[in-house]
């Protein structure tokens, strides 16, 4: 558990531009704000997403678990 500080909320609007212009460039749905806290949350803690959610595909701060 991680609290929400300024520091994450600014790195989730980051987070949020980052994954709706991949989303736009793979022409996937817009991505939703829980999944840009989820990686603002990646970046701060230096920690890695468990996803299979297209959203988060070939991201550094991601382990994929989807099908390729």
């Amino acid at each position: 558990m991680v609290n929400v500080n300024f520091e994450i909320a600014m790195e989730s609007a980051k987070a949020y531009l980052e994954l709706k212009e991949k989303a736009k460039q793979e022409r996937l749905r817009n991505p939703g704000l829980f999944d840009a806290m989820v990686l603002a949350v990646a970046k701060v803690c230096t920690a890695k997403v468990l996803t299979g959610d297209e959203h988060f595909k070939g991201l550094k701060e991601t382990i994929w678990i989807g099908q390729n």
